[in-house]
């Protein structure tokens, strides 16, 4: 799987073009965005568990929890979105500044995947993934380096334009917040108090800045399984399967994600979905899910071929709408430092009221290493988010969002050879740490 990813990358780089400059360094980078428990982006399934105490920004710990247990990992996709060019000046040493290339990092593909353990069972996507942006929409948004620098920086109350500690506005704007202090936490309610939310930043030195991920396109979130069929009493009914669509169904209008400003708030919404009945006592012979439902819990998905939804759409019987939702989200700047995110929310199993905890985790570096042509730098960053959604009944959520971004500089003597090689690093990132 990973060789058709790194040939989306080498395909950048030649489109890039490299002329050879002397003094010209390679970049290579590789993201991906951790949202919620069971869906990243990009969703290469499986999971690759991987070692949290690595340089790898990509490699998340999370957890959910009820009634204060339940048991965490560490994993992350097999690979992220990647991109390689070739910059102008040398920001190889820890802590020396540097500026992303607009949109070096970008991908379109279809994916689906079967998803384990969980209500959600498939997801089928086909998403344009692209960063940094140049813009900041929201605020007035305007092209904006800004979002695409980062430097060693000094949060202070006494410092409050520092770059990439607010979200590029006059400290008289309304909307103007920024980041007090290298060590800072973030706490937040909704839902008269019932949902909760901390986001913490600790350590890095202060290596921060913003740069958005963009994501446009859209898909399709499968639901089912005991939890699902047990909303229905009709005899013979399940299974039940529901269509959540994903995306805002824009073609072109690619939303910004994460990493974009310190409590940067962008809005979004979603569509309605679809429950339908499947079982032979509501008249259905379609078989929804010819694998049958996955009995393995982790990877691999087994049996083969189980969760895969086929033919939803023209057949089964409609039971009822899933509705829409709005949502707020509140963005958070990069860090070579640990962001953590705990969410905590009261949610109903049946007739009983559980507390509802996600944890999430992810460490940046910044560090150098040997290479064949000179020193080699490796930068991880991460980000956290949270979102506000309300849905079309009035209920209330928070869910939480962490991303991850690795990226490699090395010298590029004459040519295309030491930005390649980064990108061959980044694959082993991905594929090598996660057999640990």
């Amino acid at each position: 799987m990973f060789k058709n990813w790194l040939r989306g990358a080498l395909s950048v780089a030649m489109i890039a073009g490299f002329a050879g400059t002397a003094g010209a360094v390679g970049l290579a980078g590789n993201y991906h965005e951790t949202n919620g428990i069971i869906i990243n982006i990009p969703q290469n399934q499986p999971l690759v568990a991987c070692d949290a105490a690595s340089e790898n920004a990509r490699c998340h710990f999370k957890q959910q929890a009820y009634f204060g247990q339940g048991a965490g990992n560490t994993t992350a996709p097999q690979a992220g979105v990647l991109g390689a060019a070739s910059i102008v000046g040398d920001p190889r040493a820890v802590g020396d500044a540097f500026e992303l290339p607009p949109g070096f990092m970008n991908q379109t593909k279809t994916q689906d995947a079967q998803v384990l353990g969980n209500v959600a069972i498939y997801l089928v996507t086909s998403f344009m993934a692209s960063a940094p942006g140049t813009e900041r929409v929201d605020y007035g948004g305007g092209a904006n380096p800004d979002t695409r620098q980062f430097a060693q920086r000094a949060f202070s109350v006494g410092n409050v334009n520092a770059h990439g500690q607010n979200n590029g506005l006059a400290t008289t704007d309304p909307n103007y917040e920024y980041r007090q202090a290298i060590n800072t936490t973030v706490t937040d309610t909704f839902n008269g108090g019932l949902e909760r939310v901390t986001v913490t930043y600790k350590g890095g030195s202060g290596f921060s800045g913003t740069a958005s991920l963009l994501l446009d396109g859209g898909g399709d979130l499968y639901i089912g399984g005991p939890n699902i069929d047990a909303l229905v009493t009709a005899p013979n009914a399940a299974p039940i399967i529901g269509l959540n669509p994903l995306g805002d169904g824009i073609a072109g209008n690619p939303v910004t994600r994460n990493g974009a400003g310190w409590n940067y708030v962008i809005t979004g919404g979603q569509a309605p979905g679809t429950v339908k009945g499947f079982g032979i006592g509501l008249g259905i012979t379609h078989d929804i899910m010819p694998g049958g439902p996955c009995t393995s819990t982790a990877a691999p998905a087994l049996p083969e071929g189980c969760n895969i939804v086929d033919g939803f759409a023209s057949n089964g019987f409609f039971l009822f709408n899933l509705p829409s939702a709005t949502s707020a989200k509140h963005l958070y700047a990069w860090t070579t430092g640990t962001v953590s995110i705990t969410r905590q929310g009261t949610r109903m199993a049946g007739a009983a009221t559980i507390q509802d905890t996600n944890t999430m985790v992810g460490d940046g570096h910044d560090s150098t290493s040997a290479f064949a042509t000179g020193l080699r730098r490796n930068v991880g960053l991460v980000a956290g988010s949270y979102s506000k959604r309300t849905d079309g009944t009035g209920s209330q959520q928070i869910n939480a969002q962490l991303s991850g971004m690795n990226l490699v500089f090395t010298p590029e003597p004459a040519s295309a050879a030491a930005l390649l090689a980064g990108v061959g690093l980044l694959g082993t990132m991905a594929v090598r740490r996660g057999r640990r």
